[in-house]
């Protein structure tokens, strides 16, 4: 859900950048492919529906010591589950872009694992039915994102919590965790 980048109108290299920045793995809005005329790209701009093993080469090469995290906002009463190599980088970039319309955005716990990418996939999967569809602006245009969620602190750690145990990950609570459950457990 957080992996794809809407590069509509931006050339590759800025293409590249903002999907880099944004920590996305995948463009769509590039010119399509020569082959087929496909519009999903990686970040490198190759066709990943023509060469379906680009997709696992991206992900594999993003991924190398990532951290899955956890944010909440306060003033939306969302929580954002997410990837980055830089946690603290990626949140100043949430904050900035007022993704999901939010600025207060805080990691509230971080998630390590041997496939990051893959424990991101399934906390967003256990929490799909209380998806969120907002927006952020990017370049000066509106981007879309659907990685937000709209439910209580105790729900989301014990989504998190049977995640962890099945893939062999470790959760850590980042910030006080009574203070976090004072704010955010009143959320539905």
């Amino acid at each position: 859900m957080s992996q794809i980048f809407d590069a509509s109108g931006l050339r590759n290299p800025d293409a590249h950048k903002a999907a880099k920045e944004n920590g996305c793995n995948f463009v769509f809005g590039l010119s399509p492919c020569r082959k087929h005329g496909h519009r999903l790209r990686t970040r490198n701009a190759k066709c990943i529906q023509c060469d379906t093993a680009q997709i696992g080469f991206q992900l594999r090469g993003s991924v190398k010591g990532a951290t899955v995290y956890v944010a909440a906002s306060h003033k939306e009463q969302l929580f954002k589950v997410g990837i980055s190599d830089f946690v603290e980088r990626r949140l100043k970039v949430i904050q900035t872009a007022k993704y999901g319309g939010a600025d207060d955005w805080e990691i509230v716990f971080l998630i390590n694992g041997k496939s990051p990418a893959l424990i991101e996939y399934q906390i967003q999967r256990e929490l799909e039915e209380h998806c969120v569809e907002s927006f952020y602006y990017w370049n000066g245009r509106t981007q879309n994102c659907l990685e937000l969620f709209s439910f209580n602190y105790d729900y989301i750690k014990i989504k998190s919590i049977l995640v962890c145990e099945n893939m062999d990950s470790k959760l850590r609570v980042y910030s006080n965790e009574e203070r976090l459950k004072t704010i955010y457990n009143h959320i539905k």
